[in-house]
């Protein structure tokens, strides 16, 4: 089976195959053959013009990327966004361009999805549809737009379901009937449904995808409502031939005599007693030798059980001799290999069953899995705070929680038991110290100053203090920094990810502010797709793709979560509790908050329904309690209890 694709655009009201609104190119990644889609949507109408260069662009960045899918998307959009935000520095206002991508990378039957800015898609089966929306989520942020792009992914394997995307404006278009009519076509139909419903608009374009399964489910009517070739992949179908074995004519005459009843001592021949006797004898062979092999292959059958069951359990024992959680997890892993083959010699074998109970009770304290059934306390966000709104980040220090707003640049202080009172004290646009604030890129808190710091759009350095009292500071030689990517502090030193240059810069305090020279932390070192910084006291703690790296004095040690049940994927935000040498990652791809030990090791993973929505994580400044921002709700739960 296969992904069958359909998909069209309209310009300029006419309907054509490939417009500028949509990239489908095929090419070889890392030797796997993967197909990328590309539905752009223009923010302003100055952007229509740049629309299919920017996904060529970002098209091109992608299939020169070694990474994993989402890794190689995230860099090519990111690089993509940083060389708009570049063009609209040296462009007037009211010519900046903005776009929003939804790409969609097909590899065998795995769909992988990324949306940033303006998209909207929906996943169909026959019982419902599930939006696919970055709308009310920080991943609208478009290319090219005010903040940091945050893409928004997803990950599929289409079965039953199909996907479609189209341009977002739409959902505005269509009446509620007009949509539902759409969304409940075949994946044959909807396209040529949606075309028919929208024959007025100016620009669009869609993209539908499903598995193809049979012609009769699959076929490309789409035409008979869309006056272009759209593009569609036609599936043919071998049907089997179908002879025409005629009856024969028969005289009644000459068949009577063809089949005359014969003789009684016709049917008892003496060539029929012989091949019956031939035929008695043969049996009482097979019957005998069957007899005699199935006691061997039972033999057999038992020897290779018992040896499975032994090297299941000497498994075990490597489990039980090791200290390393990576060469326990692959013991038991082929521990149950063995188990496998011995229940399938022996399926009621109650040794078997036994064995395997205790070797998946292992296995889950291995997982280590701490299901949060209820938290210590919960803010509801939505109500409180000014809309538009988009929760990003949270940062602890002071006894305090710092709340960054994308949608308007706001910085937010609450209290760490979460008193509902939120207090504004930063917000872009605002005037502190004579200077125009922008949008936060990147912020952190300065426990040795008591400060919260962040750096804006603009590269400028700002301290807010306990009091909510805005300044801005001096950081020297900012505006030579290629990627400003994450920032930390440590003893007053402020440290800075610079993802473009592969480098940690260490900034020395000059007072209140940070005029000094930068110093190299990381030297030559090669970076994956770096996004978060944790510096502590022996190390310094790089988030790469989905892999959190550790060095100390410029060396790099043992990368972090050895152990683990599976990869992370979709990483967010990681914080650290330097007491407990331990470090906190958000894996939003799995729905979950992973725990590692400093030095390498994988410790825990938490997990809670509302898990699904993660946007940041912080810690209590003692260290006993975690915070858990999604996209509407703010938690609480102390890390004793759990």
């Amino acid at each position: 089976m296969t992904i069958w694709i359909n998909h069209y655009s309209v310009v300029d009201s006419q309907a054509v195959e490939n417009g500028p609104w949509i990239i489908d190119q095929k090419n070889q990644r890392n030797g796997i053959e993967e197909r990328l889609l590309i539905l752009v949507e223009p923010v302003s109408d100055d952007s229509t013009s740049v629309c299919n260069e920017i996904a060529q662009a970002v098209a091109t960045l992608f299939f020169r990327e070694k990474l994993s899918v989402t890794g190689a998307l995230l860099r090519s959009l990111r690089q993509a966004d940083h060389n708009l935000k570049e063009w609209n520095k040296r462009s007037l206002r009211e010519h900046h361009v903005s776009v929003g991508l939804t790409c969609i990378v097909i590899t065998d039957q795995e769909v992988v999805i990324a949306q940033v800015g303006p998209s909207l898609g929906y996943i169909i089966s026959d019982e419902q549809a599930n939006p696919l929306r970055t709308k009310n989520y920080p991943a609208v942020i478009p290319l090219g737009g005010e903040g940091i792009i945050q893409p928004l992914f997803s990950k599929l394997s289409l079965d039953e379901e199909y996907i479609l995307f189209f341009s977002s404006f739409l959902e505005n278009e269509l009446s509620e009937e007009e949509l539902a009519f759409c969304l409940n076509s075949s994946p044959s139909q909807c396209l040529g449904e949606l075309y028919s419903r929208t024959r007025d608009v100016k620009d669009m374009a869609a993209i539908v995808l499903a598995m193809a399964l049979e012609e009769n489910r699959v076929q490309s009517l789409i035409h008979d409502n869309i006056p272009l070739d759209s593009g569609s992949e036609k599936i043919v179908a071998i049907g089997t031939e179908q002879k025409n074995n005629s009856l024969i004519s028969r005289n009644p005459k000459d068949y009577l005599k063809t089949h005359q009843p014969r003789s009684f001592r016709g049917i008892f021949s003496l060539r029929r007693i012989l091949m019956a006797i031939a035929v008695t004898f043969s049996l009482i062979l097979v019957s005998i030798g069957w007899t005699f092999f199935s006691g061997l292959l039972e033999e057999d059958i038992a020897a290779k059980f018992n040896e499975s069951i032994s090297s299941a359990r000497e498994n075990v024992e490597v489990f039980n001799d090791s200290n390393s959680i990576e060469i326990r997890r692959s013991a038991l892993n082929n521990a149950l290999t063995e188990l496998e083959h011995a229940r399938a010699l022996s399926p009621e074998n109650d040794a078997a069953k036994l064995l395997q109970g205790q070797i998946l009770d292992l296995l889950r304290t291995l997982d280590a899995v701490i299901e949060i059934k209820d938290f210590d306390a919960t803010i509801r966000l939505m109500g409180l705070i000014t809309t538009p709104f988009q929760p990003v980040d949270i940062i602890a220090g002071k006894s305090s929680l710092w709340l960054h707003d994308s949608a308007q640049g706001r910085i937010f202080v609450i209290s760490q038991d979460l008193v509902p009172e939120f207090i504004e004290v930063y917000r872009a646009g605002e005037i502190y110290d004579s200077v125009s604030a922008g949008y936060p890129l990147v912020l952190t808190f300065d426990s040795t100053n008591e400060r919260f710091l962040l750096i804006d759009q603009y590269r400028q350095l700002w301290s807010i203090n306990s009091n909510g009292i805005v300044s801005s500071l001096t950081l020297r030689g900012i505006n030579e920094i290629q990627d400003i990517t994450s920032i930390d502090t440590f003893q007053g030193n402020l440290y800075l990810l610079d993802a473009f240059s592969n480098e940690v810069w260490r900034y020395v305090p000059v007072g209140k502010n940070f005029d000094s020279e930068r110093s190299s932390v990381l030297g030559s070192v090669r970076l994956r797709d770096p996004l978060e910084l944790f510096v502590d006291s022996s190390s310094v703690y790089v988030l790469d793709d989905v892999t959190v790296r550790r060095f100390a004095q410029g060396v790099e040690t043992n990368n972090l979560f050895e152990g683990i049940d599976n990869i992370p994927s979709a990483v967010d935000a990681m914080v650290g509790a330097s007491n407990q040498e331990l470090i906190f990652l958000i894996d939003r791809g799995n729905g979950r908050i992973i725990v590692s030990e400093q030095d390498g090791a994988f410790v825990k993973q938490y997990r809670n329904p509302n898990f699904s929505d993660l946007r940041s994580i912080a810690i209590s400044d003692d260290e006993g309690i975690l915070f858990v921002l999604t996209g509407t709700e703010l938690h609480l739960f102390r890390l004793s209890n759990n």
